[in-house]
């Protein structure tokens, strides 16, 4: 994870998911968010824009809406376990911005991921 936002100031994060209509990461999420969790310990100068985005499921209006909730409960994920809120901006973008080409290890991560963007330059 760390090479890659040193490569790209991005990161796919792999392995969160949630259930349908469910703002909350679901429990298998916990290993993938346990590595953002070390990540941000490791590099304390970082800071990111947490994005959601969701596949077209819904209105463009209720996917915006899930997508910002979801963004929410993963800052909030990471605040409870010792990460400085202010080193995170949550950022739901609904079915808006789909990758141009679907990650060959995942193709569903084309419309359904959380993405780290990083703000800062050090």
């Amino acid at each position: 994870m760390i090479a890659e936002v040193v490569r790209t100031g991005a990161v796919i994060v792999a392995g969160v998911t949630f259930d349908r209509e469910r703002t909350q990461p679901a429990a298998a999420s916990e290993a993938a968010l346990g590595e953002v969790r070390a990540l941000l310990l490791e590099h304390t100068e970082w800071t990111f824009e947490v994005q959601v985005h969701t596949d077209e499921a819904g209105t463009a209006e209720a996917d915006r809406a899930l997508s910002a909730a979801r963004a929410d409960a993963v800052v909030q994920w990471l605040v409870s376990r010792g990460i400085a809120e202010d080193r995170l901006v949550p950022r739901g973008y609904g079915s808006t911005l789909p990758l141009r080409t679907a990650p060959a290890a995942d193709p569903s991560l084309q419309h359904r991921r959380v993405e780290l963007r990083k703000l800062n330059e050090e």
